[in-house]
């Protein structure tokens, strides 16, 4: 690099009378000198406590850097050939000086928060500095945000946030109860599980967070959640869309506006209240819409009873019944067709004489036989006394005018 001498004088001038003060200024040209870099990390916020380290690169200067604090007076010049001085609550210190590339670090080990705003700086030259200011984190700002939760078991949810900040030490959570303040619970994530949940219980819940040395931020929102199994559903509706369909829909009975565990699913339940020994049960399957379509129904059998019972993490909901008719046309008395049909059904017994029974197997057979007079009815109930003797499985029968007229 080159150098040269751009003034050298003295005051004062010419003549210093004895005892005055007398001061020469030598101002020195360098060419080729420049800061490359100057930046810290942590970047761009430290948090109370961090460690805290500014790294300066400079170039052309043979070996020596300068460093101050706050554009003070009284500036630390560190070299490779000299006593590396101190910079104030810094540490100075060179890390490489490879072709005239000089790296160097002012290090805070625990940056406290009272350095927030003052600023560092480094130079090359002693006379044209870079500077940069210190940002120390404070107290968080704004609340948590994108809440959500979710039940996980029968007694447990979890709730989810997304962080307000920086510099978040842990999270405060308030648990009410039914409007009761019941505890305090804190976690480092930005989730928490919460357990030991009591059915039919209305709970809310408020996030704080808490920033370094205990400075707590805004509370979130109240978060309301009602812990229970579903409400029955309503407004139910069907239609007979075939001989042997119905499609049937309802609407859930819950108030949207108000956290609550999902519906996961509905348990359908479909039972003959004709002449069947013992209702027969036809069927029981699980939806998760609103509505259904329930097929292999029998015009013959006529009357079915159905029961929708809503499901949801915790448990069962209170079931709603509804009676539905199917209906068709019969052709003259000369030609009947009789219809029977046949429900062999396997059932856990264990749960047999609860409200809700689980159906492992369903079968369905339909055995037609056409009908030319009236005598043929005897001859024909003749052989369906022989099968249910021969087999035991219960028959749902349903004669037809023509048996009500023999009568």
């Amino acid at each position: 690099t080159g150098q040269s001498v751009v003034s050298f004088n003295h005051t004062p001038y010419p003549v210093a009378c004895p005892g005055d003060t007398l001061v020469f200024t030598c101002v020195v040209e360098v060419t080729g000198q420049s800061v490359v870099s100057f930046n810290h990390t942590p970047y761009p916020v430290a948090c109370p406590g961090d460690t805290l380290v500014f790294t300066c690169v400079v170039e052309g200067t043979g070996g020596g850097v300068v460093w101050r604090r706050n554009n003070g007076n009284n500036p630390a010049v560190l070299t490779t050939s000299e006593t590396i001085p101190t910079l104030d609550d810094f540490t100075l210190s060179i890390t490489s000086y490879d072709n005239g590339v000089l790296v160097s670090t002012a290090t805070n080990l625990s940056v406290p928060v009272q350095l927030n705003g003052s600023t560092i700086s480094c130079s090359s030259d002693g006379i044209n500095y870079d500077t940069l200011t210190i940002n120390i984190a404070g107290p968080p700002t704004t609340p948590v945000s994108s809440i959500a939760i979710t039940a996980n078991t029968n007694d447990a949810l979890l709730i989810n946030w997304s962080a307000s900040g920086s510099c978040i030490d842990y999270y405060n959570v308030t648990i009410n109860s039914n409007n009761t303040h019941n505890e305090f619970r804190t976690t480092n994530n930005t989730d928490i599980t919460i357990d030991a949940l009591i059915i039919g219980t209305n709970y809310s819940f408020i996030i704080i967070p808490v920033g370094i040395g205990e400075l707590e931020g805004p509370p979130s929102s109240l978060i309301q959640y009602i812990w229970n199994v579903p409400a029955q559903v309503v407004n139910i509706s069907w239609d007979q869309i075939s001989t042997d369909s119905i499609t049937i829909w309802w609407n859930n009975n819950e108030d949207s506006t108000i956290l609550r565990p999902p519906i996961e699913y509905y348990i359908i339940n479909v039972y003959i209240t004709t002449i069947c020994i013992n209702s027969c049960s036809v069927y029981s399957y699980n939806v998760t819409d609103t509505n259904t379509t329930i097929t292999g129904l029998s015009p013959i059998n006529e009357y079915y009873t159905v029961t929708i019972i809503p499901v949801n993490v915790i448990g069962y909901g209170p079931s709603v019944t509804v009676n539905v008719s199917i209906t068709t046309t019969t052709s003259s008395i000369t030609n009947i067709m009789m219809s029977t049909t046949e429900y062999i059904t396997t059932q856990d017994k264990s749960s047999a004489m609860t409200a809700l029974p689980t159906i492992t197997e369903t079968q369905l057979i339909t055995t037609t036989e056409t009908i030319s007079s009236c005598a043929d009815i005897f001859q024909f109930s003749f052989l369906l006394l022989i099968l249910m003797a021969t087999t035991g499985i219960y028959w749902c029968l349903v004669l037809t005018e023509c048996l009500s007229l023999v009568s």
